[in-house]
């Protein structure tokens, strides 16, 4: 009986990992830290932790893709998915910078942060509205008519 012994190094966690790179703010960083120290795993479990809870909570977790069951298909009904949930958490960003600048004196700087933050905010959502390509959507036909009301705030009066 011969015994199988993998090479030098950690065990693999992961069947087909991929590395992902992004900038976290530092203070997120500290806390990410601190929970994987208080739960005893790594960061990096951690942050598979979090996004494989997220997957699930919004329903995509369930969905495998294999070459047999129209794989295309799925992924394309994933990233429509996706996409609206994009859409509907950066509807709700847009819907607090209007409320912000209509609680705000025109012009000051709450305002103008707020009409800053805004219009970044809305520059993604047209980008994600023209992806998604169904105006007829609930969730879209909000985020239109949010820009709309933006645009009345930030339009000069004649």
């Amino acid at each position: 009986m011969s015994v199988v012994r993998r090479g030098p190094g950690r065990p693999r966690v992961l069947q087909f990992p991929v590395i992902v790179t992004f900038k976290i703010e530092h203070e997120t960083y500290i806390l990410l830290k601190e929970i994987a120290y208080r739960k005893n795993m790594s960061v990096s479990a951690l942050i598979r932790e979090i996004i494989n809870e997220y997957l699930e909570r919004h329903g995509l977790k369930e969905a495998k893709v294999t070459a047999t069951d129209c794989g295309i298909n799925e992924l394309k009904m994933i990233d429509e998915q996706v996409t609206l949930l994009e859409i509907r958490e950066l509807n709700e960003q847009l819907k607090k910078c209007i409320e912000s600048m209509c609680n705000s004196i025109p012009k000051s700087q709450a305002w103008l942060e707020a009409k800053y933050t805004a219009i970044k905010i809305i520059r993604k959502l047209n980008a994600l509205i023209q992806k998604y390509g169904k105006v007829g959507n609930k969730v879209v036909y909000e985020a239109i008519r949010n820009i709309h009301k933006f645009e009345e705030l930030t339009t000069p009066e004649k």
